[in-house]
């Protein structure tokens, strides 16, 4: 589908995000980014739905924090291995 569609998500909300510590954090947006740096029509970190209500602003920056790192240009494929 990423030949078609830029591809956009998918940190687990709840699981990653929510009840996660900066360590975990890190990896869904690891894992994630690494599943789809390469899709030719782009990526977007997200994500996999909603964001808890609740969710502290702390583990948001911690998102945003690794997707900076992760998604950083120009990419590297080393990072995801």
């Amino acid at each position: 589908m990423g030949h078609r569609a830029p591809i956009m998500g998918n940190v687990d909300p709840v699981g990653v995000v929510y009840q996660g510590d900066r360590d975990a954090i890190f990896a869904g947006v690891k894992e994630a980014v690494g599943k789809s740096y390469d899709s030719p029509c782009g990526y977007t970190i997200s994500t996999g739905c909603d964001i808890p209500i609740r969710i502290s602003m702390e583990n948001m920056l911690f998102m945003m924090e690794a997707a900076r790192y992760y998604g950083k240009m120009p990419l590297e494929p080393g990072k995801f291995v």
